[in-house]
């Protein structure tokens, strides 16, 4: 009797943290003011962190999805370490129990977390790509334990995949921009020489 409450009680807690995931999502999607989503996140993660406190360290079955919900709480807040930490978690717990069909959710989550972040970080956005893109494939590999019955899950893992791989390609631009560099080069190093040699005359003609 006990341990059904407990579970019930456990379930709450989560769900309540759900609940304000959610509202944090609308807030964002409508802009709202700070307040307000440092309210949601604040309380999605005070639920979430309770329910973890209360569940025995070998119930994977709530572990797992408790780190993957902070996971994704943490990557709405744009504070991606932090969502990474979890995500990572999530995945061991799931593994570890033969449910690669949850680790693989998790960590196709984590490549569009990193694909988002290269979006917004110019400077690091090749490295982040090439992070969304192995957590996309490992993603890819889990689904394929599942066979037909992850069909849409591996469909969008390998569109993922292509996605990131049109991104991380050299654009036209680009080539172009090396090809022009690589003939300028070669044409100053065909001209060199007369140069050399000109300079030299000059040089000839001063001191006679």
């Amino acid at each position: 009797m006990f341990k059904l409450f407990f579970l019930g009680y456990l379930g709450c807690l989560a769900q309540m943290g759900a609940v304000n995931v959610e509202r944090l999502r609308e807030a964002l999607g409508r802009e709202a003011s700070e307040e307000i989503l440092q309210c949601h996140a604040q309380a999605a993660h005070e639920y979430y962190l309770k329910a973890l406190e209360m569940c025995p360290p070998d119930a994977a079955i709530n572990l797992g999805p408790l780190h993957s919900q902070l996971g994704i709480l943490f990557d709405l807040i744009d504070q991606t370490e932090k969502a990474r930490i979890h995500n990572e978690q999530a995945v061991q717990i799931f593994v570890q129990a033969g449910d690669y069909f949850s680790s693989g959710k998790t960590r196709y989550n984590m490549a569009i977390m990193y694909q988002t972040a290269a979006n917004r970080n110019p400077t690091h956005r090749r490295d982040l790509l090439h992070r969304a893109r192995a957590y996309a494939q490992a993603a890819l590999y889990d689904f394929k334990f599942f066979k037909s019955l992850a069909t849409d899950w591996e469909a969008q893992a390998q569109q993922l995949i292509a996605t990131i791989d049109q991104a991380l390609a050299p654009s036209k631009y680009h080539s172009f921009a090396k090809k022009l560099s690589r003939s300028i080069g070669k044409v100053f190093a065909k001209l060199k020489p007369q140069a050399d040699r000109i300079r030299f005359r000059f040089h000839l003609c001063r001191n006679i």
